[in-house]
């Protein structure tokens, strides 16, 4: 079994991530585990992280409520709540297994902020060496027909190809799939 790792911050982004999380599993028997992750909470701030964990774990639940019953008949949906930065314990999370992979969300940040603060979806795909799939704002569609992936001639990126292939196949998105090499 496949264990997809989504994080969440109950945006209408992320929620995205969830939508294609469940896509896949009705394609190949997966455990999604939805990630939420507090971060340092500062003295001014609204929520204690006992009251944010406790709405957080509210959500989580009407999430699971919500999106189990659309799943494929073999997978299964839960969450985890972890403290720190939300790249590192969704990292952490996926390498936790030995097969797992990410799918996440952007929120579309560009410019000087993308520039000066980066987003948690880029940090995530570079700091591990789990396949991300990530969406970017607006909608997710129900089904995968054409997959494209940037490869350069590191072994960090070839490595990508085998699981790309194998998502194809599933999708029957095989022979829309294109492969762009770049030189660096």
């Amino acid at each position: 079994m496949k264990h997809i790792i989504v994080p969440i911050d109950f945006s209408k982004e992320s929620l995205n991530g969830i939508k294609m999380a469940v896509t896949l599993s009705k394609h190949i028997p997966c455990h999604i585990q939805l990630v939420f992750v507090q971060e340092k909470v500062k003295d001014y701030a609204r929520y204690s992280l006992v009251e944010e964990r406790q709405d957080a774990k509210k959500k989580l639940d009407k999430l699971v409520l919500e999106y189990s019953p659309k799943m494929g008949k073999e997978s299964r949906l839960s969450y985890i709540v972890k403290k720190g930065k939300v790249y590192q314990e969704v990292v952490g999370q996926a390498e936790a297994f030995e097969d797992s992979m990410v799918v996440c969300s952007t929120h579309g940040a560009s410019g000087f902020e993308a520039l000066f603060i980066g987003s948690n979806a880029f940090r995530i795909v570079t700091a591990t060496d789990r396949s991300v799939i990530t969406i970017r704002h607006g909608c997710c569609h129900k089904d995968i027909k054409r997959i494209v992936l940037p490869i350069d001639i590191t072994a960090d990126s070839r490595q990508k190809v085998p699981q790309t292939a194998e998502l194809a196949t599933l999708f029957n998105a095989g022979s829309s799939c294109c492969w762009c090499f770049f030189d660096r």
